[in-house]
């Protein structure tokens, strides 16, 4: 292998291909370093922290067999790439060929089968991968997964909230807290018409997020609770009579359906509010 004869600085550009009969991952840019070489075997490493490091002991003659030594860095790296190594962490748990593929000269170095692998990653965690990656593409986004203990209570609100906007799926709560704008319009109409038990609809022409420090534009939304209790109803009313237009009064509700989480086009949603 011409490997060998490389500076030990140079990165070397290889593609990874994990392959089982069912499904396959292609890992399509992956650098490495060489670490050692010599005639019987070349030892090259994955450069930094990527979220799948790996070390390749590969032998000059076919008939030796390669060793792999797989390692994980998952924080701190963008979530689409995280999610592409959970995928090939998947196969390399069940066994799998892995394909080496050189970019540069573009040529196969080898084709490795390697034995399943003990990995401690849970279903529920591929999971949670899966819907973050889930978000990042519905929202055009590609933020860095934070360490375990730099996940906030404020982060896992907002990912139940925008997992619910992207996957289209009602969410249970047990409260939500909206504000009212009380305008000329709806000064007199309030105190007629909001009952102890109603429906609310809570329309955003831009909303925005933000999840992990990276800011989100969620685009035209829609926060619909079909059946909810307005909790102190009478306490309320009395906030909203005396405020003066323009202001903002809290309302907590309690649902007594799914709160519905839906991202809209702009048109239905001016559309909605045609008399």
């Amino acid at each position: 292998m011409s490997m060998s004869s490389l500076p030990d600085k140079r990165a070397i550009p290889l593609k990874l291909t994990f392959r089982t009969a069912e499904a396959s991952v292609t890992l399509e840019l992956v650098e490495f370093r060489k670490i050692r070489g010599g005639g019987e075997e070349v030892e090259i490493s994955t450069i930094g922290k990527p979220a799948l490091g790996l070390t390749l002991v590969l032998p000059t003659k076919a008939t030796v067999s390669a060793r792999a030594t797989v390692s994980t860095h998952m924080p701190g790296n963008s979530i689409r790439s995280v999610a592409k190594v959970c995928g090939a962490l998947g196969l390399l748990q069940k066994g799998c060929e892995l394909e080496v593929f050189a970019l540069k000269p573009d040529a196969r170095l080898c084709v490795l089968q390697v034995k399943p692998l003990p990995f401690s990653f849970s279903a529920t965690f591929y999971t949670f991968i899966d819907d973050l990656n889930t978000i990042a593409k519905r929202f055009n986004s590609d933020f860095i997964l934070p360490e375990r203990s730099s996940f906030s209570a404020d982060d896992e609100e907002t990912f139940r909230i925008l997992r619910a906007f992207a996957l289209s799926e009602p969410m249970d709560l047990t409260n939500l807290t909206c504000r009212l704008i009380k305008s000329p319009e709806n000064a007199e109409l309030v105190p007629q018409q909001l009952r102890e038990e109603t429906m609310f609809r809570m329309e955003h022409e831009s909303a925005t997020a933000s999840l992990f420090g990276t800011q989100m534009s969620l685009g035209p939304t829609v926060i619909q609770v079909d059946r909810a209790k307005v909790e102190r109803l009478p306490e309320t009313l009395k906030v909203f009579v005396k405020a003066e237009i323009g202001s903002a009064v809290p309302i907590s509700l309690r649902p007594l359906v799914p709160v519905r989480f839906l991202l809209v086009d702009r048109a239905s949603l001016l559309s909605s509010r045609e008399p």
